[in-house]
């Protein structure tokens, strides 16, 4: 690594097809939650952030990640 960020930019279509594809190959069905964890800096994070939100579906964001905090927020 050169520990210097790295950084890619992709156009709103971009982001748009992408998301309309993932929801026609993927369907999330019923009450759906995803606890996310990754930083929203992220595709890591993006990516599973927009798809539960247009299917639907409930995210919950995890700001410093602790396991026993994500246990309480997956079984409630």
């Amino acid at each position: 690594s050169t520990a210097r960020p790295k950084g890619v930019m992709f156009s709103n279509r971009a982001i748009c097809e992408h998301n309309m594809w993932q929801l026609t190959s993927d369907p999330l069905t019923g009450p759906y939650r995803r606890l996310l964890v990754a930083p929203m800096s992220t595709s890591a994070g993006t990516i599973p952030f927009l798809h539960t939100l247009l299917s639907g579906g409930t995210a919950f964001l995890e700001g410093k990640f602790d396991e026993r905090h994500a246990l309480h927020l997956i079984t409630d």
